[in-house]
Parts: structure tokens; sequence; C-alpha cells
């Protein structure tokens, strides 16, 4: 877009503005919001989120057929709006444009804005929302475990590779509450960056491991060297460094491939939609300066937390 330097300016910028906004978020949800919700369909003000049973199983027949159901369980959550914060833009840095600042302003602004979704989704993991089991989708008590037992998937220790290690066999582990495989393999490892070097030691191809005077490997104060082993881990976990994560303890593993089952849940009602004052609005009439945004309005809980483990705060 070249300067922006005549008579209508202001609307032409508008227009940019608009257009630009409208080609971004045309087309489906972003990869990251498929990715960590389960989206669903809104019903104009809220969504429904409905609970999952125990998984078939394939046995001999001996009698009548058995079934199953899914545990009653459903709760509403409503839609509420969320915004990106917005930029000004004064009449005069509009009209007298001549460089195409204005453009690049608004180009800036809506590259951040490409990522709409993405805080309000590590916000709430970051929230421990209640999951479809009625608690915290990270908690030490659960219930229905297998053998109606409690089962936990909140770790209180800090990141470590002992401690990725144990979460990765715990939800490869887990079974639902007949007994059977809940059929988990956990595909991306989320850290707070203090946390970048132990998780890239955890899951990258080598491995240094500690050894004693005997050849052993030992962690205590016998360790008198280290040595590289291949990763049993090595390209099983996508890493993602976020420093939206509030703490230095903040650490998520997740099974991001299951068909419908997510960590988080959620319904978009307005993609993000751009928002501008005019040149009538009380705004440009006090200050001489033209607003510019982004709202949209969805529903975001917790949903399955089998699929989530890890630690927050």
């Amino acid at each position: 877009m070249s300067g922006i330097a005549n008579s209508v300016a202001i609307q032409t910028a508008n227009a940019y503005f608009t257009s630009q906004a409208q080609q971004i978020f045309a087309a489906a949800q972003s990869d990251s919001f498929k990715a960590y919700v389960e989206e669903v369909p809104t019903d104009g003000s809220s969504i429904v989120i409905t609970s999952l049973g125990p998984n078939p199983v394939v046995r001999e027949m001996t009698s009548t057929q058995r079934f199953t159901a899914w545990r009653a369980y459903a709760r509403m959550k409503a839609v509420v709006p969320y915004s990106l914060d917005g930029i000004e833009l004064t009449a005069t840095q509009i009209n007298g444009d001549k460089s195409g600042m204005v453009a690049r302003a608004i180009d800036n602004f809506l590259g951040v804005g490409k990522s709409f979704w993405w805080k309000p989704i590590v916000d709430l993991l970051v929230s421990n929302p209640t999951g479809i089991d009625g608690v915290s989708i990270l908690n030490d008590s659960h219930p229905n475990g297998s053998g109606a037992t409690t089962w936990d998937n909140k770790v209180t220790g800090a990141f470590s590779p002992a401690t990725l290690n144990t979460g990765v066999v715990a939800m490869r582990s887990l079974k639902t509450e007949n007994g059977m495989p809940f059929g988990l393999s956990p595909d991306t490892l989320m850290v707070e960056p203090t946390n970048e070097r132990d998780a890239k030691d955890a899951i990258g191809v080598m491995r240094p491991i500690p050894v004693d005077t005997a050849g052993l490997p030992n962690a205590g104060s016998a360790v008198i060297a280290a040595v590289s082993q291949e990763n049993w881990l090595k390209g099983e976990l996508k890493l993602i460094v976020e420093p939206l994560l509030t703490t230095t303890t903040d650490w998520f593993l997740m099974d991001l491939t299951k068909p419908g089952c997510r960590p988080l849940i959620g319904g978009i009602l307005d993609a993000p939609t751009p928002i501008i004052t005019t040149q009538e609005s009380q705004p440009y009439m006090h200050r001489d300066v033209i607003q510019y945004g982004l709202r949209g309005r969805a529903a975001l809980a917790g949903y399955v937390p089998q699929t989530i483990y890890g630690r927050v705060g």
C-alpha cells in the first residue's frame, strides 16, 4: 500500500484495515486452535460440554450383547468477548502519510492478530480449568479411574528428564474405568523458557547420562563422568517454548492426536472482526484519533484431562 495522503485518507486507511483483517480471518481457525481445542458449535450464547464414557471392550459373547453408556455429565460454558489491544493513529499521521507508515502500522498490528486465539488458549491452560470429570484438568485425585479408583496427572516437582519420563509412562499406561487402555501417546511438550535447555536434553537425539566409578548410570554424589546415549524419546515430542506461561515451573505434556479428545473445548461464535472508530465518534471528535481493534466471541473450557500431564504454579 503506497503512502496515504489525500482528501479521503482516513476512509482509505479504514478500508485497508478492514480488507486486510477480513482476508486474514476469512480462513478456518488456526492450526494451534484446532490442535489444543476440540471445536464444537455454539447455540449463540454458550456451548454444551458432555462427558466421555469407558472404551468398549472386545470379548467373547457368552450371553446377550453388552452395552455401555456415557456418564450423565453436562455443563454449559457461556460465550464471552475477546479483544486484541488496539492501536491509535492521529488524523494528522494518516493525512500526512507519504511513506506508507500507516499501512506498515496496520500490517504489523494484524500480524500480531493472526494468532488471536493463542493467548486465550495458554491463559486457560495455566488457569487449570475444570474438565469433564468435574475437577481441574491437572489434579491429584481425578475420579472414575480404572477399577473405580482415582488417578493423578498433576506434578509437584520441577521439570526434569525424570519427571518427563514419569509423565510419558503415566499417560501411555492410563486406563479407562473398565480397565481398557485409553490409547494415549503424548506428542507435545510445552515449557517456559527457563526449562528449554533441560527439555531439549530430555527429548533430543542424544542424552547425557552421568556415570559412577563402576561405569553405571548414577545421578548421585559418586558421579565422575558423563556419556551420551541415544535418547528413547528422540523424535517423539514436539517442543513448544512458551514465554506466556506464568511461572518457571509451568510445563505441560499433551497428547493432541486422539480424535475428539483435547485438553480444551471451545466454540467460536464470531471470528476476530475489525473494529474502527469513525470520524463521527467521540474519540475522534475529542482527540483527533482513529482507533483500530479486533474483537471475537467464543466459549472456552477445560475438556479431557487424560490428554494432559504436568504442573502449574
